[in-house]
């Protein structure tokens, strides 16, 4: 799968337009809209092939803008920091630190942007509620039903135009002119972790605890705590730009793979890493699954859930049944600011083409 350039990008009835000569902004509905380009601002209306487009004059600012600115068991231990079972010791958590502290001086301008238009309050919630209240009132104060009709479309069209200008405020927009290496070197990261879908699943280690007594746990020496992750081609909420990131959905924190750095977005924080930054470890592990092991798995050997001193089924307990030992891919991610989480991959070798893709995108930003 590879990646292309976008020449539009729609945010509802809102439009982000990339040409050569520059990022344009617009807005409307069919047969008419209003937006600003490199060339002005500019209305256009009409419908069936005829036209009429007219220039706006500028708006004046009244301000300065802002600058652009061994073996794990599959059973998982309680998320918590304790843990009320005796076979296992104290659950360590696996995550990365605050993303907010995710800085690095190239996206100090960016981030700035981003978290500025992302603090600004929604308008559009306010009005909904208080048209929410307005049909309520009259509906008690036993008003016509043509009276709620009108107020209710009323508040509608305004929460809709409230919600796109919110839209409009808070969007940031990123745009990238980049040369045929840094074409090259993106679509080799992209392929890389869109190779990653290949796996029939994909988990997230949350954390992990020293097992104290193997007996209970199939031998193994680590409890895990794991979930699902998910890989994708999305962009961040209220950013356009005309290239498509890859994505990697955490537990808790959403990973965008762009040209020239990785956005971390943590709920409401966002904090951006260098690829110069990143350090990448693929390895390979042994993992005792206690679910059906997925179809694309390597079975390299079998165990019990509760096994004997010599790793044979312990006989005093019932339903005893056998586990699969699996040969998984691991893909750690870290980094100085505080990134650190690890992947399992059902399918070994399948991030291995991601660390060369890393290494040639800081390459490129070294040397620029």
């Amino acid at each position: 799968m590879g990646f292309y350039f976008r020449k539009s990008v729609r945010f509802g009835l809102l439009r982000v337009n990339f040409s050569k000569s520059g990022v344009g902004l617009s807005a409307g509905i069919r047969g008419l809209r209003v937006g600003t380009g490199p060339r002005g601002n500019y209305i256009r209306a009409g419908a069936h092939g005829f036209y009429y487009q007219a220039t706006l004059p500028p708006v004046r600012q009244r301000g300065a803008s802002r600058p652009v600115a061994p073996t794990r068991p599959a059973n998982d231990p309680p998320t918590g920091p304790e843990t009320l079972d005796p076979t296992v010791g104290t659950f360590e958590a696996i995550e990365s630190g605050d993303a907010s502290r995710m800085v690095d001086s190239s996206s100090e301008a960016l981030l700035e942007e981003i978290r500025n238009k992302h603090s600004r309050v929604d308008v559009w919630r306010g009005i909904a509620a208080l048209s929410g209240f307005g049909v309520v009132a009259e509906f008690f104060n036993n008003f016509p039903s043509w009276a709620l009709g009108v107020t209710a479309v009323l508040g509608i069209g305004v929460t809709a135009l409230a919600f796109r200008w919110d839209v409009q405020r808070k969007l940031t927009i990123v745009h990238y002119d980049l040369n045929p290496r840094a074409i090259e070197a993106f679509g080799q990261l992209v392929d890389a972790v869109t190779r990653l879908q290949q796996c029939n699943r994909l988990w997230h280690l949350r954390g992990q605890s020293a097992v104290l007594d193997r007996k209970y746990h199939a031998g193994a020496a680590t409890s895990v705590s794991r979930a699902a992750a998910a890989v994708g081609t999305r962009l961040p909420p209220y950013l356009a730009a005309n290239v498509d990131p890859v994505t990697i959905a955490l537990t808790k924190l959403t990973l965008y793979f762009f040209p020239d750095r990785i956005l971390v977005y943590q709920g409401s924080h966002v904090g951006a890493i260098t690829y110069g930054a990143l350090e990448c470890h693929v390895a390979e592990t042994r993992f005792v699954e206690d679910e059906a092991p997925p179809g694309d798995a390597d079975v390299v050997g079998r165990t019990w859930r509760y096994v004997n001193a010599k790793g044979g089924p312990d006989r005093r307990f019932k339903n005893n049944r056998e586990l699969p030992i699996c040969r998984y891919g691991e893909l750690i991610l870290r980094s100085g600011s505080g990134l650190y989480e690890i992947l399992q991959l059902s399918k070994p070798g399948a991030a291995a083409d991601l660390g060369p893709a890393l290494k040639g995108l800081a390459d490129i930003a070294s040397q620029s």
